[in-house]
Formats: structure tokens, sequence, C-alpha cells
């Protein structure tokens, strides 16, 4: 099976091809449980180096970070268990800061 290698912080995770972001199928159980061990495996202070977890402050100011370490582009994935509060809350509290913020730069 073709596999790519994800490099974090000297943390490297092997990823079937067919769990790629471009293959994924979501109503594919068995494939989002292989996904989520994958996860799983990533130790924690990785992840939140990389992620905007938290209330909307603390997302708020890991996304400054990016943006203040030269971050171009952000990818807004929401994986949690309620996807539609938790967009409904990046799109009246995160981005409206941001959008104040940053649009201008």
């Amino acid at each position: 099976m073709e596999r790519s290698s994800l490099k974090l912080m000297g943390h490297t995770v092997e990823i079937p091809a067919n769990l790629s972001v471009q293959e994924i199928q979501v109503n594919d159980l068995n494939a989002m449980d292989r996904l989520s061990r994958i996860a799983q495996s990533i130790p924690r202070h990785i992840v939140e180096s990389i992620v905007a977890i938290g209330s909307p402050d603390q997302c708020i100011s890991q996304i400054e970070k990016f943006l203040n370490a030269g971050a171009t582009n952000i990818v807004i994935c929401n994986l949690g268990p309620r996807p539609a509060e938790n967009y409904r809350i990046y799109s009246e509290k995160i981005m409206p800061y941001l959008r104040e913020k940053y649009s201008a730069r």
C-alpha cells in the first residue's frame, strides 16, 4: 500500500494514501477510525503547536502566532463533535476579529 510520511517536530507519522485528505471519504467509518488512531499517535505537544484549539480567544491567539510567524494561508478544518457550532463561533467571533485586525496587511 502506498504511504506518505509526515514529519512533525522530529515525529514521523506514516499515512496510507487512501487516508490522505484528497482520498478519504468521511462517510467511510472504517477509514475514519483508522485515521483517528493515527491522529492519536501524534504527541499532544506537537498537535498543540500546529493547530488552534480551545476557546475563541485561545484560537485567536494561536492563529495570530501563525500569522506573525509569516503564515499566509490558514486552513479551517473541523473534525470535532459539533461542527455547526464550531463554524458558527468561527464566523461570528474569530473571523471578524482577524479580518478587522489583519485585512489591511
